[in-house]
């Protein structure tokens, strides 16, 4: 695929749903470990903002078209990129 595909651009929007879930995995370990007791409102809407965040970015229209693309150009991607595309793809509740 070219520079700036449809892969490279899922392969970044699934980067980015990462890190918004290990950011809230960070947040749940501090909660059961540092955080005061009087810091679990705020913790609460720390974690619901980021979990939201990321579900929203993984079941974007746009996430779903990118995957339609690469679905679309699978013969052209490596086999490590069609393996990232399958789990992504299968995270997502679909299989190929």
């Amino acid at each position: 695929m070219s520079e700036n595909s449809s892969f490279d651009q899922l392969k970044a929007r699934l980067q980015d749903t990462h890190n918004l879930q290990m950011a809230a995995a960070v947040l749940s370990w501090d909660q059961e470990v540092y955080m005061p007791v009087k810091g679990a409102a705020a913790r609460g809407a720390q974690l619901s903002t980021l979990n939201a965040q990321a579900h929203r970015l993984f079941t974007a229209s746009e996430t779903g078209q990118l995957f339609e693309e690469c679905l679309a150009g699978l013969d052209s991607l490596s086999e490590d990129e069609r393996s990232l595309l399958q789990e992504a793809h299968y995270d997502q509740g679909n299989r190929i």
